[in-house]
């Protein structure tokens, strides 16, 4: 009997937004291998971002893929579960295809073990790039909407601001703070250098006892 090897994963900060659960993706990889006469031998999870930079974070995925053999297959949800972006999806399915298996992705159709299959799936996997750059754009402008109208856009208020009859106020010491952060950036100082600053100042961060090198990153790259 054929084998197939699944694959699942959830960003724990798109599960809500997407709707596929764990579950979900179990319950349609399983459904798959029994329609189409495969033995799935184990199913294998990640519960973490999809992106290039977390790759080497993605152990389950390397650990699926090790266990592929010639002629298995692995079997994933949708494109978007597997990778985000065209190069990754390409590398990872390249890795597949050295084992002498192949890839099929459920609700996308998509079937590799052929020359046509291997053109659509590249072409699919060029597309869910766009579709997730353009989602990552929209959500951004339509935080950077509701800052503008001094709406709260998330559970967390922003570092920066107040929240003062339920809309978002410019907090005076904070923002002082933020404006040190992107004059000292500017001078060329290091991410480390400005946290040393600013403890050294008694400015302090929202929660933490002091700044740390990532929370002014963090302020660096989110719009004020």
């Amino acid at each position: 009997m054929k084998k197939a090897i699944g694959y699942i994963r959830v960003s724990t900060t798109r599960q809500a937004e997407e709707g596929i659960s764990l579950e979900a993706q179990k319950s349609v990889i399983t459904t798959w291998a029994e329609q189409n006469g495969y033995e799935l031998t184990k199913i294998y999870t990640d519960n973490i971002s999809g992106s290039a930079k977390c790759r080497h974070k993605r152990v389950n995925l390397d650990k699926a893929i090790s266990k592929l053999g010639e002629g298995d297959v692995l079997v994933a949800y949708k494109l978007s579960r597997l990778a985000r972006s065209l190069r990754n999806t390409l590398e990872i399915n390249d890795e597949i295809e050295a084992k002498g298996a192949s890839l099929s992705i459920v609700k996308d159709n998509i079937d590799n073990t052929s020359p046509m299959g291997k053109f659509i799936f590249q072409i699919l996997a060029s597309v869910n790039e766009l579709e997730l750059a353009t989602i990552s754009e929209n959500t951004k402008m339509a935080l950077a909407s509701k800052r503008d109208r001094g709406e709260k856009y998330s559970k967390e208020i922003p570092y920066g601001y107040k929240l003062v009859d339920g809309l978002l106020t410019k907090d005076v010491r904070e923002d002082a703070a933020i404006d040190e952060i992107y004059k000292l950036k500017a001078e060329g100082r290091s991410l480390r250098d400005i946290a040393d600053i600013l403890n050294r100042a008694g400015v302090k961060p929202r929660r933490a006892k002091q700044w740390a090198h990532t929370s002014v990153a963090y302020i660096l790259k989110n719009p004020r």
